[in-house]
């Protein structure tokens, strides 16, 4: 039920998760 805030939130959320999913693929390779 937040989806109000989720979209007022900044996108760090997901470069954060770009970036984790980045060195998880880099960690894979």
């Amino acid at each position: 039920m937040k989806s109000r805030h989720d979209a007022q939130k900044p996108r760090i959320d997901l470069l954060a998760r770009d970036t984790r999913a980045r060195a998880i693929v880099s960690a894979a390779r």
